[in-house]
């Protein structure tokens, strides 16, 4: 599922990947939970440092702006400069 939630950040885009990206892995922190109920604490432990992780994805994914690209602004700005010289 991580690996999925890598390719599918570069392939789709930013406004359906930023909800697809929380809802992905707060689907994934509860199957998580579920698991490691009745598990060993070496488990426990594994399984909280899994949910730290996802609870960063969803933080980033809620604090990500919809900017446009600094190296299409770049772009376009290099063209105007292009055209207005002639």
């Amino acid at each position: 599922m991580p690996s999925l939630m890598i390719a599918a950040s570069v392939l789709i885009p930013r406004t359906v990947n930023r909800l697809m990206q929380i809802v992905v892995a707060a689907v994934f922190a509860l199957t998580i939970i579920g698991a490691a109920i009745g598990e060993w604490s070496y488990y426990l432990v594994a399984s909280g440092i899994e949910l730290a992780l996802l609870a960063g994805v969803i933080a980033v994914a809620v604090r990500w702006k919809d900017t446009p690209l600094v190296a299409a602004r770049d772009l376009a700005a290099a063209r105007t400069s292009r055209d207005a010289r002639g």
